[in-house]
């Protein structure tokens, strides 16, 4: 499976049946655990594990958006075997996430800088966008507008929650 994961950063993306062979559990598993990882080489504080599972939660709001995009052209896939080929992608593009967190964490900066953000962010909307294309079938431009609107959702709902948050700590 990571062989899989890690193929995508390269643009090698398999017909998406082949995701076929995964079992939900062990990718959630992966994924879960790569999270973990990843707020542990973040190089901020966890607040809480409320926290990761609000993040999680998130995430997986969007995951959700974007399969709905997709199964808006192609109405022949099982949403399993969707989930099977978006949570591998996932694991791919988070151990990506988590060595360049590594990095930046041995030369003394964080992934906070603007730029920084904004290449990790075109990264993910590229190979996201290709790589379903590649797998599903659809075209380019199809496929990296529904990346683009799931990330913008993801962004928007970070940003209420960020709104509330400070509410809360204001009061």
């Amino acid at each position: 499976m990571i062989k899989d994961a890690l193929n995508f950063l390269r643009l090698q993306t398999q017909d998406i049946k082949h995701f076929d062979k995964y079992s939900i559990p062990s990718i959630i598993l992966i994924y879960v655990l790569l999270e973990i990882i990843a707020y542990l080489t973040d190089g901020v504080p966890i607040e809480s594990p409320i926290e990761i599972l609000g993040n999680l939660g998130v995430t997986i709001f969007s995951f959700l958006f974007f399969i709905y995009w997709i199964f808006r052209k192609v109405k022949t896939l099982s949403f399993i075997l969707a989930c099977k080929f978006f949570g591998v992608m996932n694991i791919g593009l988070s151990i990506a996430l988590i060595i360049l967190q590594i990095i930046a964490l041995a030369l003394g900066t964080t992934l906070d800088n603007i730029y920084m953000a904004l290449a990790i962010l075109i990264f993910i909307i590229f190979i996201t966008g290709i790589s379903t294309s590649k797998a599903i079938g659809v075209s380019k431009t199809y496929a990296l507008s529904g990346v683009t609107l799931s990330i913008l959702l993801l962004i928007i709902i970070y940003i209420i929650y960020l709104m509330i948050e400070m509410a809360l700590l204001n009061v």
